[in-house]
């Protein structure tokens, strides 16, 4: 995996500071001279010499880390295992969430009106739906509702619904 010269660094730093922190990655430079007998292009970084002759020398600057998983100590498989349920939990945040979408465009008469002028200026309920993102939700009460399309409605909003409480009320 590519990491910054100032990443690299600092886990250098941190290996030669703490030597007996277990850090199941090499860390590699590309071009690294101070080796001229291997045939790899990068060059694991091992020792406090390394590390001074990098700092010195700004040209190194394409670095990764490799994979050297072996002999796992305890303290590393909880600090993988605390990643990897990160990464996990992160995935499970992005849940199905529910939303709904209406229009300013129509008319609201009150029940029982004989009138040929609306009664109210109001907001349309187009419907509800539900997706990962109100995109998705939006394509979803399309594709689920396709008699929206021959109505006149053009101009939507959709808001997502946090709670999926209502409460009633009556004005008389």
């Amino acid at each position: 995996m590519p990491i910054t010269r100032e990443v690299a660094l600092k886990i250098i730093k941190y290996l030669i500071d703490n030597p007996s922190f277990y850090f199941p990655f090499l860390v590699m430079c590309k071009g690294y001279a101070n080796y001229t007998d291997v045939d790899s292009d990068f060059v694991e970084i091992v020792s406090e010499d390394d590390y001074k002759n990098l700092l010195e020398n700004a040209k190194y600057d394409t670095f990764e880390l490799w994979e050297n998983l072996q002999n796992l100590d305890l303290e590393t498989i909880e600090i993988l295992s605390k990643g990897f349920i990160d990464k996990i939990l992160e995935s499970k945040i992005k849940a199905i969430k529910d939303f709904i979408f209406i229009t300013f465009e129509g008319f609201t008469f009150q029940p029982d009106s004989e009138s040929d002028v609306p009664d109210i200026e109001n907001m349309q309920v187009i419907g509800f739906s539900k997706g990962m993102d109100i995109q998705e939700a939006f394509e979803n009460i399309k594709n689920g509702n396709s008699y929206l399309k021959d109505t006149s409605f053009d101009e939507i909003i959709g808001i997502e619904l946090k709670e999926k409480k209502f409460t009633y009320f009556n004005l008389k």
